[in-house]
């Protein structure tokens, strides 16, 4: 099987260095690489990636013919599983950089844990996150949808019954025993002794969760007698709710980039 490096560095227009540099050898190295010698196979991935081919690619097994999105699957689908969630997190990192119009790829960029975020609010829609910490890391991208960010919200009566409902300490502190118990169901009597809650409070919350459609009910029988019991499905909309509610509580003090280059508002005037 050949080893078609020297080939591909050369339609790529890049030289021994750049490889070099990108991998973390000697430009002699690579040079022996493409005069017969053989890499470590530890090494492969890394000089795929200087390339921007496949591992394939470079033993001539397939045709260069896979557009970016083929090719960013495939490296994804080739890391082990435990490990995809964090590279895809690094590359969106990456990504806020590019839409600051960096080219340069530096390993170090992101060594450092500051508590300082991005965020990007232009015409075309918002980016936000927190991507230079090890605390509640995130990245969130909102593409304007055609007809404005207004289309996609219905500010209607149950949006203002779910902020009624959180509102009330005892919903909120509810929500959170849930989600720590989601697979479990209740009776009313384990969710007054997992809240300390009596009768009257309990009946209150369980009747504001049901009609948020947060809580789910069924019967379980007792001899001849059904009783209410009550599921919740683990609800990650509601992780998201508290972080931007924190967000707000608690607003961002230092962007390691901010940009406001909107020429119209964000919401349509009436």
């Amino acid at each position: 099987m050949e080893f078609c490096l020297k080939e591909k560095r050369k339609q790529k227009g890049i030289k021994q260095e750049d490889i070099a540099e990108a991998v973390g050898v000697s430009p002699q190295a690579v040079s022996k690489w493409e005069s017969g010698g053989m890499p470590d196979a530890a090494l492969l991935p890394r000089i795929a990636d200087s390339l921007g081919v496949t591992i394939d690619a470079l033993f001539g097994r397939e045709e260069e013919t896979r557009c970016f999105e083929e090719q960013f699957m495939h490296q994804i689908a080739d890391i082990p599983y435990s490990a995809r969630f964090h590279r895809i997190f690094e590359i969106a990192r990456l990504s806020s950089l590019a839409m600051m119009g960096e080219t340069h790829y530096d390993e170090n960029c992101f060594s450092q844990a500051e508590d300082v975020y991005t965020q990007i609010i232009d015409d075309y829609g918002i980016l936000i996150g927190r991507v230079r910490t090890v605390k509640n890391p995130f990245l969130l991208l909102l593409p304007e949808p055609e007809n404005g960010f207004e289309s996609a919200i219905t500010p209607d009566e149950r949006m203002a019954e779910l902020f009624s409902a959180l509102g009330d300490t005892n919903v909120l502190k509810a929500m959170f025993f849930l989600q720590k118990h989601e697979k479990a169901f209740f009776s009313v009597s384990a969710f007054m002794e997992g809240l300390a809650f009596d009768r009257e409070t309990t009946d209150t919350v369980i009747a504001k969760l049901l009609a948020l459609k947060i809580l789910r009910e069924a019967s379980l029988m007792e001899g001849k007698k059904a009783q209410p019991i009550y599921h919740y499905n683990l609800n990650a909309e509601f992780i998201l709710l508290l972080y931007f509610a924190q967000l707000m509580i608690d607003p961002p003090h230092s962007y390691s980039y901010q940009a406001n280059n909107r020429n119209r508002q964000l919401f349509n005037q009436g």
